[in-house]
């Protein structure tokens, strides 16, 4: 089916729905909204102090029962500093394990899938603000839905990827992670245009109920006029799916039972399929949508199969049946409709702590240091501003106090001179900055982070070696929150490849096992269709979904590259002067992130191709070998001594 055409179907498919009524379920899912954020109430108070303390707020916060908070006129910034140098921008790439044998050419198609969606989705901008969310707030959340309008021109459909504000998920109470909840809330500020665009709905009476503050800002916490709230609960259903349930204020905007699950239109009258505005059937143009279960192949497939010959089953699109007049029709082959049972929403935790939703956050950790910090930056300032400079004069002289250069002091006798003098009263503040640097100290030591790998001058490191290990020390300390980080990165690619098998119906064009020299394959979702020994259909998702991790650490990546280029001169890749050598270097070097080798790598390739051509010019040419041709002049017996 056509893009275009596929498009409108989807169009009219959304103004024609049925509209869901007000029912009693918006009043249960809002009481369920209210519990869960009134039991999270706290929590949401904590992130807002994170977050005022990352943009440098300038107030000391009171003890408990104490005084009013106070005023920090000027302050180190310590937890942005802090919380920045653990930011690592690389954007993990997918690695997929096949289960079974005979499935690693599926597993490698499906990374070069995910790298193919990846590259066409904002992921660094999904990354960096990950980072960022995570190290502050204790976690981050990431949503994967399928956009059915986007993709290219020759496949319909594509996964979007969403980073959420921390403060957007409201989890039900109780559950350590969210693939344990049985519901939770995602609360989304949207413009009445917006809302109108997605739902389908008239926004005119629409009046937002919550107030809810989603980000920093007041711009953007400011309810106006034009922007509405829009909360949306995800839960899983009797059947082990997974349903939404959106709406704002009192309007219901989405009801899905089975929210991962394929749709129809199929005609009201007789429910049968329809393509067009008329049904096939009957005539009938009423339709309305339907969920389905199984699928038509679109052609004869070749698929793995345990009970045919050598393994391999050809299933046709169509089978013959008879007719009751004696005669034959085709029927087509029906597939199962793929089954997704896990959230749209992939959870991230910063260190993990039993019996807390989020995990624990660094702010918070080094929150009492940096209060502390400025308090001692108050007392410092003050003490500087209220030191001077004093002068002594005689009773009754007075010392002008203009600009004029030249001043004149009028004094009664010589013995008056002598009084007058300056006297310099300067504070001591030693003690407070040293007490300040201990606190930047033990902030440091909290969070595992150095000297050398904050890129200052370490002066325990006395060599290059030395301050590569002190570097590599203060990213082992790090270590656990990268493998959450992979850990929640693994989770959202196996969701994306779900999402794409569910809902894709078209053929990708993705690089095959060597992009570096151009090859390209295809790959569909009827490549995943298999059948078991008890002869059903079923598609294969039996794959270990994680993360390339080889070189991650930034220490690891330039001790690997030193390595790589003292095996080099070495000739570990062959001489050095050889262009297949410089390739197998280059590559090396690219896999580990060395700057500018991609380029070298594609200037050794495009040197490989020339000196292709010019041998495959030579031989079509017919141009006679020189070592073959010195050979056969000599003639036998000749420089051999005989």
């Amino acid at each position: 089916m056509g893009g275009s055409v596929l498009s409108r179907e989807i169009k009219e498919q959304r103004e024609n729905a049925p509209r869901p009524a007000k029912t009693g379920e918006v009043m249960k899912w809002r009481a369920r909204y209210e519990q869960a954020r009134q039991a999270y109430g706290e929590q949401l108070d904590q992130f807002r102090l994170e977050e005022e303390e990352y943009d440098g707020s300038g107030t000391i916060l009171p003890k408990p029962g104490g005084m009013k908070a106070q005023g920090a006129p000027l302050s180190r910034n310590a937890v942005y500093e802090l919380i920045e140098t653990e930011v690592e921008p690389t954007v993990p790439k997918p690695k997929v394990q096949a289960l079974h044998e005979g499935e690693e050419d599926s597993a490698r198609l499906i990374e070069a899938l995910l790298q193919r969606m990846t590259a066409q989705l904002p992921m660094e901008a999904v990354n960096d603000s990950n980072e960022r969310e995570t190290y502050l707030h204790g976690g981050s959340f990431v949503q994967i839905d399928w956009d059915m309008l986007g993709g290219l021109h020759r496949a319909l459909g594509s996964v979007s990827v969403q980073d959420l504000a921390t403060r957007q998920v409201i989890p039900q109470p109780g559950g350590d992670w969210l693939e344990e909840l049985d519901w939770y809330f995602i609360v989304q500020p949207m413009t009445r245009e917006k809302v109108k665009r997605v739902y389908r709905r008239e926004t005119a009476d629409m009046e937002c109920a919550e107030n809810e503050q989603t980000g920093r800002g007041e711009e953007q916490n400011a309810q106006s006029g034009d922007r509405l709230t829009v909360i949306t609960a995800f839960y899983k259903n009797e059947d082990g799916g997974i349903g939404k349930f959106s709406w704002c204020g009192d309007t219901v905007l989405e009801d899905e039972q089975d929210y991962l699950h394929r749709h129809q239109r199929v005609c009201a009258r007789c429910g049968a399929p329809m393509a067009g505005d008329e049904c096939t059937e009957c005539g009938g143009r009423a339709w309305k949508r339907k969920t389905v279960k199984e699928v038509p192949l679109p052609r004869d497939l070749c698929i793995p199969s345990a009970c045919a010959p050598g393994g391999v089953e050809t299933v046709a699109a169509f089978s013959l049946q008879s007719t009751e007049n004696g005669g034959w029709r085709q029927v087509p082959t029906m597939a199962p409709v793929y089954r997704m049972k896990h959230f749209p929403t992939v959870m991230r935790k910063n260190i993990s702590a039993k019996g807390r939703f989020m995990g624990m956050s660094d702010a918070k950790t080094i929150l009492p240091m940096q209060q502390a910090m400025k308090k001692l930056d108050t007392k410092i300032l003050e003490k500087l501003l209220k030191g001077g400079s004093y002068v002594t004069l005689p009773q009754g002289v007075s010392v002008e106090t203009t600009d004029r250069e030249l001043k004149v002091i009028r004094l009664r006798t010589p013995a008056e001179k002598a009084l007058i003098d300056v006297i310099t009263v300067q504070p001591n503040i030693a003690s407070d900055i040293a007490v300040r640097s201990s606190y930047y100290q033990d902030m440091k030591s909290c969070l595992g982070i150095t000297d050398a790998y904050q890129g200052k001058q370490d002066v325990t490191a006395t060599s290059g070696t030395a301050k590569r290990i002190s570097v590599s020390q203060a990213a082992g300390r790090l270590e656990s929150k990268r493998v959450m980080k992979n850990r929640m990165w693994g989770e959202m690619y196996r969701v994306m490849f779900e999402m794409w098998l569910l809902f894709s119906d078209d053929e990708m064009c993705v690089h095959g096992e060597n992009p570096l020299d151009g090859e390209y394959r295809t790959i569909s979702k009827w490549d995943f269709l298999r059948r078991d020994a008890g002869g059903q259909l079923y598609w294969n998702d039996e794959f270990l979904f994680g993360v390339e991790t080889e070189g991650a650490n930034p220490a690891d990546r330039t001790a690997m590259q030193e390595r790589i280029r003292s095996d080099f001169q070495a000739g570990m890749y062959g001489e050095p002067k050889l262009v297949d050598s410089r390739i197998r270097m280059w590559k090396m070097m690219s896999k580990y992130g060395a700057p500018g080798a991609k380029t070298m790598l594609d200037m050794a390739l495009e040197e490989k191709r020339s000196l292709s051509k010019s041998e495959r010019e030579v031989r079509e040419n017919g141009v006679p070998d020189l070592q073959q041709s010195f050979e056969d002049r000599i003639q036998p017996g000749e420089g051999d001594g005989r």
